[in-house]
């Protein structure tokens, strides 16, 4: 899952995709990079960052989806609004992917129980299970201790029986164990990560560095077929 992010104010590549061109290109490289998937956002929810009114986000976002999804280009939409859900749907995006787990509200329970009670609360309402997969949240509501203490124990949340996502990329807690400040050069410890949470269950892991990721993980695997 490629990270495009068309925001002034995100965590690791503030403005860098902004211009509805500009991000259309990098999506479009993103793919060519072997993304499977382009995960679109148009609001930072870094801590501290301020709310996007949705029709700015939406104005943002609703372009970028067209021209990518009419590429063929799956697209997921990061939003935690329910207009631009719609929105981005009708534009072509198939996957909603929401930081807040429907519910808009950054405070976090314990992890597996937290997840279990959105999954279960969405198939309450009318989402089929088979189309839930849930993400653990590295670096939302957690220390850097927290993210220590649940990335060895993402196999446990393989007993809800869903497909987990892992977004580590760049975060600060990479920053801390390896002594990099600088967000956008975090990537050789973020693709450390990551594959320590594809050796750990996880079905996608949503990148900034598209293809420094994909060669890692064609490597890996071939590696562990080998075996």
């Amino acid at each position: 899952m490629g990270v495009l992010n068309i925001t002034p104010d995100s965590f690791s590549d503030a403005g860098a995709f902004m211009g509805t061109d500009r991000a259309i290109e990098a999506g479009i490289a993103m793919a060519a990079a072997g993304a499977d998937l382009i995960d679109v956002g148009g609001e930072s929810v870094r801590p501290g960052a301020q709310p996007t009114p949705p029709e700015q986000e939406r104005a943002r976002v609703l372009p970028v989806i067209r021209a990518l999804a009419n590429r063929g280009i799956p697209i997921s939409i990061d939003t935690r609004n329910a207009a631009t859900m719609a929105a981005a749907l009708d534009a072509g995006a198939r996957i909603v992917n929401d930081v807040s787990a429907l519910t808009h509200d950054p405070a976090a329970l314990e992890v597996a129980t937290e997840l279990a009670a959105r999954a279960a609360a969405a198939e309450a309402a009318g989402i089929a299970r088979e189309r839930i997969a849930i993400d653990p949240g590295v670096g939302f509501a957690k220390t850097p201790e927290h993210n220590l203490q649940l990335l060895p124990r993402l196999g446990l949340l393989l007993s809800l029986g869903l497909p987990l996502v892992v977004g580590v990329s760049r975060k600060r807690f990479i920053g801390l164990l390896s002594g990099e400040k600088a967000a956008a050069r975090r990537g050789p410890g973020s693709i450390a990560a990551g594959l320590h949470a594809a050796l750990h269950g996880a079905s996608m892991l949503r990148v900034h560095d598209v293809a420094e990721t994909v060669q890692a993980v064609r490597v890996w695997r071939a590696l562990v077929a080998a075996r």
